[in-house]
């Protein structure tokens, strides 16, 4: 049995063929190639998954450029993650149960209204305004509450920093 060939021969040993074929499809329409890539990678996951794979272990500098693009781009949603791992965090170090959810889960859940005093949040109001947003833990995590849906709600920043560790 023969040792397969590598991409590199395969391409040698073929390369007239493959740029004729690539000249054809360009004259199809970049509609027909769109088309025909799309329906390669559903069918052959693994094989596009190892492809890429390869290409950002072999280039990670541009996985890091895209990432730091990406970062500058969306600083809401930056912010929006490191709040919640923080609150991961703490409840983890605090040894009590962490479930996965975010603000914006509880807030419409609530129908943002504050758990606390009852009154609507304005959800265009922004950290550090005392009518802003934010998650009260019912049971804090302080006394050994869990980080919980069930354990949660909307309430004005105001109002959380009012009942502090109490419950």
């Amino acid at each position: 049995m023969s040792k397969p060939e590598t991409d590199a021969r395969y391409y040698e040993r073929n390369r007239e063929r493959l740029k004729a074929r690539r000249r054809q499809r360009y004259q199809e329409g970049p509609a027909s190639e769109l088309a025909r890539n799309a329906e390669y990678r559903s069918t052959h996951p693994e094989i596009v998954n190892e492809i890429s794979r390869r290409y950002r272990v072999a280039h990670p500098e541009v996985g890091a450029a895209y990432a730091k693009r990406w970062a500058k781009a969306n600083p809401d949603k930056i912010a929006v993650r490191n709040r919640e791992a923080a609150r991961r965090r703490r409840a983890r170090i605090r040894g009590v149960v962490v479930e996965d959810f975010t603000d914006l889960e509880i807030f419409e859940r609530d129908g943002w209204i504050c758990g606390i005093c009852c009154i609507p949040i304005d959800c265009v109001i922004g950290w550090p305004a005392p009518e802003s947003p934010s998650i009260d833990h019912i049971q804090p995590i302080s006394k050994g509450g869990n980080h919980t849906r069930a354990n949660v709600q909307a309430s004005h920043l105001r109002c959380n920093l009012r009942k502090g560790g109490r419950i």
